[in-house]
């Protein structure tokens, strides 16, 4: 081609995250943990590419954690982000026994009982 004029040949295909996100089961440790005391949840998040390959969520990508009391609904009690290799992973204090779980873009993994004391 001359300068300044691209051909088919020179097209790059660019491959993008969809909305679409998945979300690993949490994991809220320590177990059991005493009540106002400091639990970590972690989880692992990927998107799907429009490529159709799910990979690692972008770093920076927005991320909560949620707990539900025994016989309760779903709470966002925390806020944090995604970090290398798609992982989550946020303090937050532990408010009772229940359920906590991690949830990104609309979709949340399942989630990991603690017990506390």
């Amino acid at each position: 081609t001359t300068r300044g004029q691209h051909s088919a040949a020179d097209a790059v295909l660019v491959h993008v995250p969809t909305t679409t996100e998945g979300v690993s089961a949490a994991d809220a440790a320590p177990e059991p943990v005493a009540e106002g005391g400091s639990l970590v949840v972690a989880a692992t998040v990927r998107q799907l590419w429009t490529d159709g390959v799910w990979r690692p969520a972008l770093r920076g990508t927005a991320a909560v954690v949620q707990f539900r009391p025994s016989g309760g609904v779903w709470t966002t009690v925390a806020r944090g982000a995604v970090g290398d290799a798609g992982a989550v992973r946020i303090v937050v204090t532990a408010l009772g026994d229940g359920s906590w779980r991690v949830s990104c873009g609309g979709t949340a993994g399942p989630g990991d009982v603690v017990d506390v004391v």
